[in-house]
């Protein structure tokens, strides 16, 4: 189970699931099944490129899956 401050942004994906970004400590994207089972968790999805933590960002999913991420300054 995934404990945090709370959710950020959060997605609907194509499959029924959903894309969240999440903070506790650092800024962490989860992705959940249709039935709310975690599927993925990229770790400081921000702060590990940048290395500044990031206390605002936003999630995207394209139709291949692939996972996009926006940082505010």
């Amino acid at each position: 189970m995934q404990t945090g401050w709370g959710f950020e942004d959060v997605i609907a994906t194509a499959d029924g699931g959903l894309l969240c970004s999440w903070y506790r400590n650092r800024d962490d994207i989860v992705a959940f099944d249709s039935g709310g089972n975690v599927t993925r968790t990229i770790r400081a999805a921000i702060s590990t490129a940048s290395g500044e933590s990031e206390l605002e960002t936003r999630v995207a999913m394209d139709g291949l899956g692939n996972i996009y991420t926006l940082r505010s300054f």
